[in-house]
Order: C-alpha cells, then structure tokens, then sequence
C-alpha cells in the first residue's frame, strides 16, 4: 500500500509541475492546442464586451486554472494508466515483486530493477512526459471533429471541448491501462480488459461506500 501511496504521491507533483509548465507553453507557443484559438468553435470572450475590463480578466482566469486542472488530470491519468499496473501486481494484489523486465516482448530491452523502487517511479514521470505530448495532439485532433458535431445539438465553447478532451483522454488511458495489465500477466488482452473493468467497478464501489 505504501508503494501506491507514494507513485500517487509522485504523480500528483508531477502532475502539478507538468500543468504549470504546459500553461505557460500554451500561452507562449503555437505548439500546444488551445481550444480557444479555434475559430471552428464559439468563443465565450466574444461575447463579453470589450470595455468589460473586469468580465474578460475574470474570464480568462477561469480558463488559466481550467486549463491547469485538464493538464493535471490528464497527465496524472496517463502516469497512473503506465505505472499502477505493474505496481498493484506486485504489491497491493499479490505481495509478490515484479520486476521493471518483467513485461513480456519488451521486457528484454528493460533493466532488471524492482517496480517499486523510487528510480523506476521517477523514471516512469519521463516515460509519460515522452507519450504525453503527442497524445495531447492526437486528442486534440479528435475533439475537432467530435465537438463540430456535438455542437449541433448543443453550444460548445472552451469549456465543453476541454470536457470533450478529457473523455478523449480517458479513453486513451484505458486503452494504456489494459496494454499495461496485457504486459505484466500472462491473459490475453480480452482478459485484461475485464480485470480493468473489475478493477474500475471496485474503485467505484469503494468510492460510493465512503460517500
């Protein structure tokens, strides 16, 4: 248990750096998408009048720390989706040690260090920075044209896309999450994907029983 503890713990301040870091890319870089600089989509600073000082200021706070949160929570997604599996296998589940090699395919190309040690957990932050950023913009691709279309039904502005993105990404880090699982036991891939899902339900479980 200590083990998850600390690879939250890990991810949460990465997470937190990572956030900080991306705003200020995306409000000084053209690299980074930003939902509000699409033209395919309506614009909530629009609407605000321009001598309105205070409504736009306001507005564009609001979008600062919306922003911050998605990169939080989607960079926090990604870590956990890469990380935990091989880390509840071996501790939280089965109290045995699995080692970073230990993955089939690609674990010949691995170093034979524990999963739990603080080296592969840090090193882990770096493999998801690496997958992060192109994922960023595959989402960002897709929520294009998923929002054009949702926005027949109802308005998307910055908000609703960022929310677009997010489901996006969840999907992506499943998919992640079941590779990982796929990775570290010997079951198919329909076989980690129903230990994902169980592994979902209970943390659902969990969570409602504590409300």
């Amino acid at each position: 248990m200590n083990d998850v503890l600390t690879t939250i713990f890990y991810g949460v301040i990465s997470s937190i750096i990572a956030a900080i870091i991306l705003e200020l890319a995306r409000k000084n870089s053209s690299w980074i998408p930003s939902p509000s600089e699409n033209k395919s989509l309506k614009n909530t600073l629009e609407s605000i009048e321009e001598n309105d000082v205070r409504s736009r200021n306001k507005e564009k706070l609001n979008r600062t720390f919306f922003n911050m949160f998605f990169y939080f929570y989607t960079f926090m997604l990604l870590y956990l989706a890469l990380l935990m599996p091989p880390l509840l296998k071996g501790g939280l589940l089965n109290k045995g040690v699995v080692y970073l090699d230990d993955a089939r395919f690609i674990g010949a190309y691995l170093p034979h260090i524990l999963i739990q040690s603080n080296i592969v957990q840090s090193v882990f932050i770096g493999i998801a920075i690496v997958f992060y950023l192109p994922l960023l913009l595959i989402v960002n691709k897709c929520s294009l044209y998923i929002a054009l279309i949702v926005d027949k039904f109802k308005l998307v502005d910055f908000y609703e896309w960022r929310r677009i993105q997010t489901l996006i990404f969840m999907v992506f880090s499943s998919i992640i999450a079941i590779l990982s699982i796929w990775l570290y036991n010997e079951m198919s891939i329909g076989k980690a994907f129903s230990s994902f899902l169980t592994f979902i339900f209970l943390g659902f479980v969990l969570a409602s029983g504590k409300r």
